[in-house]
């Protein structure tokens, strides 16, 4: 129950930065705590992954597809956990969108 739930905000809030930012986000997809972010090109994956490394949440593609970014928190994620992830990735997109030079 605890896992739906934390799984409900983080989706919730990971498709609020997809309407924010669908110059680089195609889609938000899973479902309880395993999701994933697609974005619209490669090179921003590594990007925002590398970024969000910056700023210490620890970022993984989904398998060899560098397009898609995975979240899987562990069970007992926090709900202010889940907000600092979702924090850090915000500014990782800020960063990517200006360094890459996408505009919204």
């Amino acid at each position: 129950d605890r896992a739906a739930r934390s799984g409900e905000q983080l989706i919730k809030g990971l498709r609020g930065l997809a309407a924010q930012f669908g110059d680089l986000i195609t889609e938000v997809r899973g479902q309880g705590l395993m999701v994933g972010v697609e974005f619209t090109e490669d090179k921003f994956g590594g990007s925002v992954i590398f970024e969000m490394v910056k700023r210490q949440v620890i970022a993984v593609y989904t398998l060899n597809q560098p397009k898609v970014l995975r979240f899987e928190p562990p069970l007992n994620v926090e709900t202010d956990e889940i907000e600092s992830a979702l924090s850090a990735l915000k500014e990782s997109l800020l960063e990517t969108r200006r360094r890459l030079g996408k505009e919204s």
